[in-house]
């Protein structure tokens, strides 16, 4: 009787102990939510303070900027999400193409963009980075959004590869360092290799990695540095390139008319797990994003998280 009583109170003892911990690691959590949301809610007063000090014609000019980036740009996943980068081309001068196809001779980004300047002290930002810079074509320039916290995560992960392109000694820590002088652009620091910047953007390192190939060897066909007499190495050549176009496609998941969040779209491999998984999160982010539009503004919730 005694050796059948002795793991029941064993058990008794295991049980209560694993109920009493649970309670602790749960009024932690509560805790830190409730801390979380406080920090919140003071970021969002502080940002409707701000914001009444603001002329409406500017407001509005703010307003639209950011429903922009977020809406039309993938912002919103770099925001709220774990997307690393984001990235937004905008003319200097619109190209006469354009503007035959409809397109406003002036760039209203321009206009907006020095708004967002004027009043960017205002709405200070430990975790994101947001500036502009040339392209490497001259009439263009791209407004970046980076999320250090997954900037850092992102670069760790795939350090060997990063290291291949950009030295054996390089860091995450250095490379965000670089990043945060105003006078380095992103391009320059990631030396214009396109599967490093895929990789930041969140497209996936297989995809990312074919893209920089498809590109590498367009390019050098482009220049003639392929000679027409290598037989068949040129051969090998044009059957990668062929597996590389087949293997890059168009993925991301498609959006109905009422969507409010675009869905992130890039060059991937549509037969890879990766990219399977990369269009599930991606579709989870955008509920996600949606379902905190619908609470409230949008300014103030965009700002509010931006000075997170």
């Amino acid at each position: 009787m005694l050796q059948l009583v002795f793991p029941i109170l064993l058990f008794i003892i295991e049980f209560n102990n694993f109920v009493f911990c649970q309670e602790v690691l749960d009024k932690k959590t509560f805790t830190q939510d409730i801390r979380c949301n406080k920090l919140y809610k003071n970021r969002l007063n502080a940002v409707r303070e701000r914001l009444k000090l603001i002329p409406q014609e500017d407001l509005n000019k703010l307003d639209r900027f950011f429903r922009n980036l977020v809406l039309f740009n993938h912002f919103g996943y770099t925001l709220f999400g774990d997307k690393p980068i984001s990235l937004k081309g905008y003319f200097l001068k619109v190209p006469v193409g354009n503007v035959l196809m409809g397109q406003n001779p002036v760039d209203e980004t321009i206009d907006l963009l020095q708004v967002w300047k004027k009043y960017s002290s205002w709405f200070p930002s430990e975790r994101f980075l947001l500036f502009d810079e040339p392209q490497n074509n001259q009439q263009m320039r791209k407004i970046v959004l980076i999320n250090k916290n997954y900037f850092i995560e992102k670069v760790d992960q795939n350090i060997s590869y990063f290291q291949s392109v950009l030295g054996k000694n390089i860091t995450s820590q250095q490379l965000l360092k670089q990043l945060e002088k105003s006078d380095v652009r992103l391009t320059e620091i990631l030396q214009n290799h396109e599967g490093l910047l895929g990789i930041l953007l969140g497209y996936g390192k297989q995809n990312s990695i074919y893209y920089q190939r498809r590109n590498e060897i367009l390019q050098e066909q482009c220049l003639d540095k392929v000679p027409i007499d290598l037989g068949p190495s040129l051969g090998f050549l044009q059957e990668e390139l062929d597996f590389l176009w087949k293997h890059l496609k168009i993925c991301g998941n498609n959006d109905s008319p009422i969507v409010m969040i675009r869905s992130v779209q890039f060059a991937g491999d549509p037969y890879a797990p990766e990219t399977g998984l990369l269009n599930e999160k991606y579709r989870q982010t955008q509920k996600k994003i949606s379902a905190i539009y619908a609470k409230g503004n949008f300014l103030e919730l965009t700002l509010a998280q931006f000075m997170e």
